[in-house]
Order: structure tokens, then sequence, then C-alpha cells
């Protein structure tokens, strides 16, 4: 889901999305289970007749994890067309013996952390993940953290330095956690997304996170399920792991922000994944361990992108877990099974291994490791202080009773609200309307009972807002410069002989109205702070976990709304409140500020 497109749909989407602390796990596995399909695509593409090589194509099929569980298999989602690409130079490169080695470099599966086998001589084949396309804000700014990774296996390791000739590396960490355990950090890993990248109590340090989960055999509904929270950390060109400090179960990735070459005739999403195991061709790769009783092995690794086979194992078609690289690299134009899987990744080759100390100690090492990427910026829309579209409606004078339309659901649960539309005949009378200018929200203000919480934290819900509107609101629920907080107060009643219901938040919405009675919603302009709706027995509710209030017949409610406006919209002759369930308004009254 696409939900940062425009402030407006930011908000609605958000309100849909984001539920009670106390339904956190049911929100948490609908984020799991309801992956974006850029990421959460991967399927086999039609049969062809006749060709030499079949490769990964895109498309959806379900499967146990999120965000492709990074790439469960790590594999070849990055497939690229081999016919389309050359091994020239790769298949005459000499590999040193392995048997004998100090140490073994190893490569994993992101997601399942599962070992990848070694080709032939020790070769090292690596997988990645599936989202290494081009065509993003996300790779301008921050370029890919591939999902290729490796670690090194030996006995008394005391520290792993790297140093890549091409790209940098990065840490890739993993924790196993359930509601029961940690709530908090499984709520953030789970609502984790580039925007906020840099924010969180737990998760504020890194570049990239997903959640995986755990087949341990407990259902989804036991706190004490298995999720895996999956971190990774852009360290540097040079890089270095402290197994002696808790590093041992850290694993390295290959980070680029570079393409290599491409077929031009082919500008599929396919070839861009090719492309990013492209990036690596020809990188030299050094990896030193440093022993606990003091000797030195240093390896130097050569690394290409080539293309090989991959095949489903024993596993479930339905189950990218099961699918698995076979590590035979394949020549151009070889001759394969028109059912056969052609997948495009990087794979390495030790060229030499002495047991000389690591040779780029003098360069920085770590580099990164302390330095957050910048968070992804919403793109600009053209969204202006108000939205493009309006609505016509009655314009109502201020002291006149006017009539509204409730929704039409007779359920008040979540879903049967959101799905549901305005009901036919108006039923709700709205009067008393009023309008001022406010210092801040009511002291006392919880912030779970603000508009913010469907955006939390604070910060990022600032983050989001200055982007959108050029504001901000602080701590105290002060506006900030150049703002102002804006409090509507009326009534509403149910005139009808039946029960009725409607979201608080969204009954009514502050905008302009012109000349022809067409109201416009505010865009740019404002956002929405708090909206809290009070019955006569001192019942309350509106905010993100009870916004959905009802009335029985005879019954009113008072509603208090709160929004933070630039103050250009204070002097405007042209502002009002339009009033109507599920943000379709019919009604709608002047307001003035000045």
């Amino acid at each position: 889901m696409n939900d940062d497109n425009d402030l407006r749909a930011l908000y609605l989407a958000s309100q849909k999305d984001v539920h009670a602390p106390e339904q956190l796990k049911e929100r948490t596995l609908e984020l799991l289970d309801g992956n974006d399909a850029t990421l959460a695509s991967a399927a086999l593409e039609p049969a062809a007749s006749v060709r030499k090589q079949r490769f990964m194509g895109l498309g959806r099929k379900p499967f146990y994890g999120i965000a492709a569980c990074l790439a469960l298999a790590a594999l070849g989602f990055g497939a690229a067309q081999a016919m389309m690409h050359t091994n020239e130079g790769a298949a005459d490169v000499g590999a040193l013996e392995t048997a004998n080695l100090d140490f073994a470099v190893k490569a994993y599966a992101a997601g399942t952390q599962s070992p990848l086998a070694a080709g032939d001589n020790g070769m090292i084949v690596f997988g990645h993940t599936s989202d290494l396309s081009q065509n993003s804000p996300e790779w301008d700014d921050n370029g890919t953290y591939t999902g290729c990774l490796f670690k090194v296996e030996a006995e008394g390791v005391k520290t792993v330095q790297a140093h890549i000739s091409k790209g940098m590396l990065y840490r890739y960490d993993t924790q196993n956690v359930s509601y029961a355990s940690n709530s908090e950090l499984l709520y953030e890993a789970s609502t984790w997304k580039p925007l906020k990248r840099g924010l969180g109590e737990h998760l504020g340090a890194y570049d990239e996170v997903a959640v995986g989960i755990a087949n341990d055999g407990l259902s989804k509904d036991d706190p004490n399920k298995t999720y895996q929270v999956q971190t990774s950390k852009r360290l540097g060109q040079t890089a270095e792991l402290n197994y002696d400090e808790g590093d041992e179960n850290t694993y390295f990735g290959l980070w680029t922000d570079e393409v290599g070459d491409s077929d031009a005739s082919d500008d599929s999403m396919r070839d861009q994944f090719g492309t990013i195991a492209n990036a690596f061709e020809g990188a030299e790769l050094t990896v030193t361990v440093t022993f606990e009783d003091g000797r030195t092995s240093t390896q130097t690794i050569d690394l290409h992108a080539g293309n090989f086979l991959a095949d489903w194992g024993d596993g479930n078609k339905e189950d990218l877990g099961a699918l698995a690289i076979q590590p035979t690299l394949l020549e151009d134009g070889a001759e394969v099974p028109d059912s056969a899987l052609v997948l495009r990744t990087v794979y390495g080759e030790v060229a030499s291994s002495t047991g000389e100390a690591f040779p780029y100690a003098n360069e920085p090492i770590n580099e990164y490791a302390n330095t957050t990427d910048e968070p992804m910026k919403l793109p600009n829309d053209g969204t202006g202080d108000f939205l493009e579209n309006g609505v016509q409606v009655e314009i109502g004078k201020d002291g006149e009773v006017l009539s509204t339309y409730a929704s039409a659901a007779t359920d008040e649960s979540s879903e049967t609200m959101l799905d549901s539309k305005s009901e036919q005949t108006p039923s709700l009378t709205v009067n008393g309307i009023s309008t001022e200018l406010v210092d801040c929200l009511p002291e006392g203000t919880p912030f779970e009972k603000t508009e913010i919480a469907r955006m939390a934290p604070l910060d990022y819900w600032n983050r989001i807002i200055e982007q959108r509107c050029g504001f901000t609101i602080d701590s105290d629920w002060k506006a900030s410069d150049g703002a102002s907080i804006i409090h509507v107060n009326y009534s509403l009643t149910n005139g009808s002989d039946e029960r009725k219901l409607f979201r608080v938040p969204s009954m009514q919405s502050l905008g302009r109205i012109d000349g022809s009675a067409t109201f416009y919603s505010a865009g740019n302009s404002a956002a929405p702070l708090m909206f809290v709706g009070a019955k006569n027995d001192g019942s309350t509710c509106g905010w993100y976990d009870n916004d959905v209030a009802t009335l029985e017949p005879g019954e009113s409610m008072k509603v208090d709304c709160y929004y933070e406006v630039n103050n250009s919209l204070l002097s405007r002759n042209d502002l009002a409140i339009a009033f109507g369930a599920n943000d379709i308004p019919n009604i709608a009254v002047r307001i003035s500020l000045a």
C-alpha cells in the first residue's frame, strides 16, 4: 500500500490501518500477511514453447513472510534474462583450491538465513532480495541493500574484517521476539517504512527493517508465536565485525548504488534486477580473520555476475523458501530444459589466501556505522492548499438547523464502517456550530486520543506534516511558527427512529466554498489533530481505536474538532466546515477566523 502520495490519502489510509494497542497483534499480522505488491511478488512466468533458458518472472504468489521475507530464498528474485547478459571473463578466472583454507566464506539467504550451497571448488553463490528496482527515490538517495549475505565459518574467530572494491558492505542482524517477550519492538518493526528511518526507540539506528514469521508450529494468535526482526545497517567500503563482542551471528551484505550493464531492449524490472548483480562484476572482496590465538588469515575473492539454475527441491511451489539455487555457473547460451528456472546473481571465487594481516587496516573502518541513511521523502504530487476536486453542497447559515447523513452501516465493527456508504436519507441534524482559534489542544490531552497517534510517534507525524504542510506541532500541543490551531464545536442529534452510526473523524471536513456552492477539502494547508464526541451520559469517542459513534433515536452528541492550519488561511473569506458521513458532505457552513 502506498499511503504517502498526499497528506489526505496518508491520513485517510492511516485511519484504516491503525487500531488499538490491544489489537496490536492483529494489526501486525495484517501487515505481515498483506505485503506490498512490490516486495511480496514472486511467481513463475508462463512457460515458453521454445527457448534455451527460462527466467524467474514477476507476479503474485502467496507465501509466509513479509516483504517477500526479504526474499525468503534470497535468491533469484533478481533474475534477469541470461540471454541478455554475458559471463565474459568469468569462466576463465582461475579459482584457488579451497579445501585447506583457514576459514570459509559462506553465502546465506536473506530472510531465512539458510546456507546456500557452494559451487565447484568452493564457489560462493549469493542470493538477493526482491526489492532491487532502481525506479524509486530510495534508490536515488540510499542505493540498495541487495540481500547478498555472507558469513565467515571457522573455529576460534575473534574479528572479521572485510573490504570491497565496488559498492559497500552492510551488517545484517536478526532478533527473534514474540508479543509476550517484546510487543513494543515488534510493533515498531512491523510499522517500519523508509519514511520512518531514523525514528523509533528500538530501531532508529538502522537503515532497513523487516519482519519474518517463524515456522514454530504456533498459531498467529499465540502471544508466544515467534517473529524475526531483521535489520540492516550500512558500514562502508571497509568493515569489521567483532565476534568476541557479540557479532558472531551477524552477516555481511553487499550494498550498491551503481548499476551494471543491461540490455537496452529490455526495460523490464527483471532486467533492472540483473543490472544490480552486474554492478559487482569484477569487484574484489577481501576478508581477513583474526583468530583468538593471534593468527591472521586473508582471502581475496573475485566477484562476478552469472546465471544459475534453480529448483523447488521437495518443497511446495507456493513456498519460496523451498526454492534453491543450483550452484553451477551456466555458460552463455547453455541448453537447459524448457521448464527450468534461470536466475542471475553474484558469485565469488577465492583467488588467493595468505597469512597476512588485513591490507586495508588504514582505511576508514565502519565509516557509516553511526550514520543513518536519509529517510525517504514524500513525492510532490502537486496538491495545493485545497484539493482540486470538489463536491456540490447546500450552504447553511449560522443558527440554522441542518440535516446531514449518517453511515449506512448497522454494525460498528471497524471493517464494516470502513466499507460503508452513507445512508440515502439524512437522519442527523447539525446545530450550534462555533469556531475559534486556540493556543493548543486542551491541557492534559493524551497522545493516544489524538490523530497524531495514527502516525506515531510524534516525530514521524511532524516529519510527514512538515513536508506536506510546512508546519509541526510541539509535544505540549502548540502549533509551530506560521501555523495556528482551529477549534470547531457543534452538536449532532439523531432525528430518526432508528439507531445511527458514523465515524467521528469522517463526519466533518475543513475546506472552502466557491461561488457555485462547491466545497473543496483542505489539502496541504491543514492537518487534523483531534476529534472528540461526547454524549450526555459522559461517554466519549473519536480517536483511533474508538472512533465510531452511535446515536439512538433522539440522542445527541457534542463534537469537538481541532485542526492545525497554515496562517495564510486565517484571512480567507471562503473558509467553511462541511458535514456528512464518510467524508462525503452534503451541507457546509461558512466560518470566519479574522
